[in-house]
């Protein structure tokens, strides 16, 4: 049985996780994860296809298909006055390293967790150092490490060397920049893209796409979709409202 604990309200409380549960969750998250990734691919690939952008298949490599996605909008829509096109190689080559940034970061943060928790007998008890008061740990038998790191856990309190947690800081650091960059690329590439494929819910599927992770969704929708020009989209628009 695995211990976490975490704040509330009023104070803090110890929640019950089995190891059974820990694995058939990571496996179910990994099964949502390979779903998403397919109907993003597939929704990318088919537009791409369809519209005569080279190397469609790009869309199918994880990070890099943001430049697929680029060539798709095109010079449709433009970025601080770039038009998408041009700007296609820069974003994609940007939203990769932020990819890799976040990545290494996840990976070093939580690895050597992980292990031990998989590996470890039926009881693991896991807390966030640093966050929690003295008291609490002392009256819940818990054991408290003067082990400066986002996570701790019982009987396995050196992660890694100094020199390692050095650059695991640094990596957070970089990991808040990139984040940054990676949202607002993400932002615009979700709005232009719906725009010209799916004009009539464009801010809708955009909205959707960013607050709850809906876009492999909404590409997988839209990928026998026609391009459309939305200003002559709009104009239709109006002389039909006004007709």
């Amino acid at each position: 049985m695995f211990y976490f604990v975490f704040a509330t309200g009023t104070g803090y409380a110890v929640g019950e996780v089995s190891k059974t549960l820990l694995i058939v969750g990571t496996v179910l998250a990994l099964a949502v994860l390979l779903t998403f990734y397919l109907l993003r691919s597939i929704g990318v690939y088919k537009l791409a296809k369809a519209n005569g952008i080279e190397k469609p298949w790009i869309a199918f490599i994880p990070a890099v298909w943001m430049f697929t996605a680029c060539k798709l909008i095109g010079e449709s829509s433009a970025f601080f006055g770039q038009t998408y096109k041009k700007l296609a190689l820069a974003f994609g080559i940007a939203f990769s390293v932020c990819a890799a940034v976040s990545l290494i970061d996840r990976f070093l943060s939580y690895y050597p967790l992980i292990s031990y928790a998989l590996q470890a007998g039926e009881t693991a008890r896991i807390y966030y150092a640093g966050s929690y008061s003295s008291d609490f740990f002392a009256s819940s038998g818990i054991p408290v490490y003067p082990y400066d790191s986002a996570l701790c856990v019982e009987g396995f309190v050196a992660a890694y060397p100094s020199w390692i947690n050095g650059l695991l800081r640094v990596i957070n650091i970089l990991g808040i920049f990139t984040s940054i960059v990676s949202i607002v690329i993400t932002v615009s590439v979700y709005f232009s893209l719906f725009r010209k494929f799916w004009p009539e819910h464009y801010i809708l599927a955009s909205l959707l796409s960013i607050l709850l992770s809906l876009f492999p969704i909404f590409m997988f929708a839209v990928r026998n979709n026609k391009p459309v020009n939305y200003g002559e989209y709009m104009r239709e628009k109006y002389r039909a409202f006004y007709a």
